[in-house]
């Protein structure tokens, strides 16, 4: 026996009292009970502007929990307007979501990557977002997991090939567990992985130069930016006193001119709370 599953309107997807919402007309049979599930995220469209003001964008996707089937689901935003569809069982139980959907792990883990393009750096629209899926709502208030870093490298001269960052004192990439059940969970740095650094690959032009943002676990920890030609370090930016990285902020370095050596970093720099875009009352932090 089949069920038709009809058209419920945006302003249910946005006000529903339950936590499922059907956006479109499905065909189901008794045996799958598969359904669309819509959360809404209240945000209007992903970027983060220089200021540091963080909104959606279509195509994005976030990565829900599903206790019932101990997996995670991708939703995606067909338009600009912060609304996550998905198929999923009738039976699911979602718990958590995760932006970006690819960074997600578990319940509550997500994984920074160790390697990131130029243009991805560039863009700094990928860090970690956590919501908790509440019973009786298919909203999700996201909240930001780390900090962000960003800087430029000018001058650069031809045969370099790849930007890194890392810490001494431990990683900044891999996959971090975060504490679900404080209001404003965070991901720290792993002392076990020393060696895990990021990498951007890059091809300068002479005197060219790339700008990057991208996330930093939270914590107090010294680090550096590495400019390499192969495994050969060429430019070494560094810092000598632990620099303190909170949750929701963003670091601007500003620019750092290129040259051979060494280069000491300042520590100690204040950070700028980065929020997210929004167009009704939600409280984004």
């Amino acid at each position: 026996m089949k069920k038709t599953l009809y058209i419920i309107s945006v302003l249910l997807v946005l006000f529903s009292c339950g936590k499922q919402s059907i956006e479109e007309t499905a065909v189901v049979s008794d045996s799958d009970e598969l359904v669309t599930w819509s959360f809404s995220t209240a945000s209007v469209k992903a970027g983060i502007t220089d200021a540091g003001a963080f909104s959606w964008t279509a195509g994005d996707q976030i990565a829900i929990w599903d206790n019932t089937t101990e997996e995670n689901v991708t939703f995606m935003s067909k338009t600009a307007k912060g609304v996550f569809t998905a198929t999923a069982p009738r039976s699911s139980e979602f718990v958590s979501a995760v932006y970006p959907a690819a960074w997600a792990s578990g319940a509550s883990s997500v994984v920074l990557p160790s390697s990131y393009t130029a243009a991805e750096a560039e863009a700094g629209q990928l860090f970690p977002m956590y919501a908790k899926v509440n019973e009786g709502t298919n909203a999700l208030e996201f909240k930001h997991l780390g900090a962000l870093l960003r800087f430029s490298v000018t001058g650069l001269k031809e045969g370099l090939d790849k930007i890194r960052i890392l810490s001494p004192d431990g990683g900044i990439c891999g996959t971090f567990t975060f504490d679900s059940s404080v209001e404003y969970p965070t991901v720290m740095p792993d002392s076990d992985r020393a060696s895990a650094a990021v990498n951007i690959p890059i091809a300068p032009t002479a005197g060219s130069g790339y700008a990057v943002t991208i996330p930093m676990p939270v914590g107090t920890y010294n680090y550096e930016i590495h400019v390499l030609s192969g495994e050969n370090v060429i430019y070494r930016a560094y810092t000598e006193t632990a620099q303190t990285f909170g949750r929701a902020k963003i670091y601007k370095l500003g620019e750092l001119p290129f040259y051979e050596g060494n280069v000491l970093l300042q520590s100690g720099v204040e950070g700028d709370p980065f929020g997210i875009s929004q167009d009704d009352p939600y409280a984004w932090n």
